[in-house]
């Protein structure tokens, strides 16, 4: 069975939708799953508190339970709480006790305090708003910013670099110079991908001479070199050189302006790229979040939000650099979505040859049934709505609003959790499922079919230039759940229809707890679904191969 057309499939969703709540035809679920397994104790009070307790959590933070002949709840119970650890990622021990003078006194478990009582009771299990107040309470500014240079990097003159260079140049029907990221080696190309040794917010007014880059040639590490011995370098082999020239600049965080300009005098490039792949074009926070907690979509720099916000000052700064190099340069710049450009060309009046979307991901136009539908009702026991999480668990890429889906939701039967991620960014937790992803964007997509999943959240907290889980997602069949600001995902909702767009992250939550997911995955499985082939957008392809 086919089904309709795809545009009408999701206008027919999107409608049915739109009339249930319209007709209170939801609710919130209620049904609590059961319990993986029970646990019995000789103190009645930890049996009771055994079913709230995140066994799973407690164990990776404190690996050390394990020499004590304990189990985690009891080693909590003992030793855990009156060191201030946490039985499960959404209470805080430490803010409870500090927030809570009698709860200190009575000298009671904290945990059980608050399931038994304090929850009753109105009181918090952590810091309101904690996870952004602990950012804010890090801050510093954006100069002070630096990471470690990678070690045993051998030191490069301009020499050693041109002997590397001249033996593959010689065949080559072109050169590209990218900065900023690890470019793509091309057929018939040698790609040069450079990166500042000493990565920081600010992209610099630096001499040449002083600016230090880290230089692999088609993915092979080089060495480290200064901006001046790589112009060098490149001046010296001119005249070998290919007649095809380009400078691809993926980002700006820790270059050196003078150092590009250097570069680029040197090799006398006949294009000239600039790929919106972040905003530090816009700002030196890359991701325009205020004080790296709220988007703020690059207000004028003699604003009031700028002037309370910690990059304010190194903005004015790192925009003078950042009009020296487009003044310069006549770039053509390249951003991955429409919602990129547009928040660019709001915020921006820097000079460029051109601009343009060329997305590196798109879906195929066409598309194939997924597997065959599931018995049951969707929500019910047994079929639960499979909700998932792609990515870090960071501020900026969302995880907070999953985390709070997850606190909130965990327990009800009507959804299953999934956290979709790199091997160090799983954490085990009550009531989710991890998934380790390596790979393309299509290996991701075939992930989420493989676990069925329904919908992702995709709440990112700037406005995301790009989000491959977004199109993995609904390469996969799912539907997307975003935040207005979230830039591309935002974007796709709008234009696909293919999901829901809420102000913050509070609302999202809300759509969940109060039953209007439920509602909005069941009128989705009204319908057959569809799985979508990902390939390179072919203006992607085009401008790469003009370099």
């Amino acid at each position: 069975m086919s089904g309709p057309p795809a545009e009408l499939r999701v206008r027919l969703i999107q409608a049915a939708y739109e009339a249930a709540v319209a007709e209170g035809r939801y609710e919130a679920p209620q049904t609590r799953r059961a319990p993986s397994r029970a646990r019995l104790y000789r103190d009645g009070l930890l049996t009771l508190l055994a079913p709230h307790f995140d066994y799973a959590f407690y164990a990776f933070e404190n690996p050390e339970f394990a020499d004590s002949g304990l189990d985690e709840l009891e080693h909590y119970n003992f030793f855990g709480w009156p060191k201030l650890r946490n039985p499960t990622a959404w209470f805080d021990t430490g803010y409870y006790l500090s927030s809570n003078a009698d709860v200190l006194a009575s000298g009671d478990n904290p945990f059980w305090h608050y399931i038994f009582k304090g929850r009753a009771e109105g009181r918090a299990p952590r810091r309101p708003r904690g996870a952004e107040r602990a950012v804010l309470d890090g801050l510093e500014p954006p100069e002070a910013r630096a990471s470690r240079p990678s070690a045993d990097l051998p030191r490069l003159s301009a020499d050693a670099i041109a002997q590397r260079l001249a033996p593959l140049i010689a065949e080559a029907v072109g050169f590209l110079y990218s900065f900023g990221a690890q470019a793509p080696s091309h057929v018939g190309f040698v790609t040069m991908q450079a990166s500042p040794l000493r990565g920081g917010a600010l992209f610099k007014t630096m001499p040449a001479p002083w600016s230090e880059t880290q230089l692999a040639i088609d993915g092979a590490s080089l060495g480290v070199a200064t901006d001046a011995d790589i112009a060098k370098a490149l001046a010296g082999l001119r005249a070998a050189m290919p007649a095809r020239r380009a400078i691809a600049v993926h980002g700006l965080a820790g270059a050196s302006v003078d150092g590009l300009l250097a570069i680029d005098a040197a090799l006398e490039p006949d294009e000239r790229r600039f790929h919106l792949s972040d905003y530090a074009s816009l700002c030196a926070n890359r991701q325009l979040l205020r004080n790296d907690v709220a988007a703020c979509a690059a207000p004028p720099p003699d604003s009031q939000a700028c002037f309370v916000c910690v990059y304010g000052e190194a903005r004015r700064t790192q925009l003078q650099a950042v009009e020296k190099l487009f003044q310069s340069l006549p770039f053509a710049v390249l951003a991955p979505s429409q919602s990129a450009l547009a928040l660019w060309r709001r915020a921006s009046s820097l000079a460029h040859e051109s601009a343009l979307v060329a997305a590196p991901v798109r879906l195929d136009e066409r598309a194939r049934p997924a597997q065959s539908a599931e018995i049951g009702a969707l929500g019910a026991e047994g079929r639960p709505v499979r909700v998932a999480f792609v990515g870090p668990r960071t501020l900026a890429a969302g995880w907070l609003t999953f985390a709070r889906i997850l606190e909130t939701c965990g327990e009800l039967s009507a959804y299953a959790l999934h956290h979709f991620a790199v091997a160090q960014d799983l954490r085990p937790s009550r009531n989710l499922f991890n998934v380790e992803i390596a790979g393309s964007p299509t290996a991701l997509r075939d992930l989420l079919v493989e676990r069925r999943i329904d919908l992702v959240v995709t709440a990112a907290e700037w406005a995301e230039p790009f989000s491959y889980p977004a199109v993995a997602a609904l390469a996969a069949g799912c539907d997307l759940v975003a935040l207005r600001h979230s830039g591309h995902a935002a974007e796709l909702v709008e234009t696909l229809q293919r999901g829901r767009l809420f102000a913050d992250g509070e609302e999202a939550v809300e759509f969940f707890v109060g039953g209007k997911a439920l509602a909005y995955a069941c009128e989705r499985d009204r319908f057959p679904r569809y799985v979508a082939d990902l390939r390179l957008d072919a203006a992607a392809a085009s401008a790469e191969r003009r370099a």
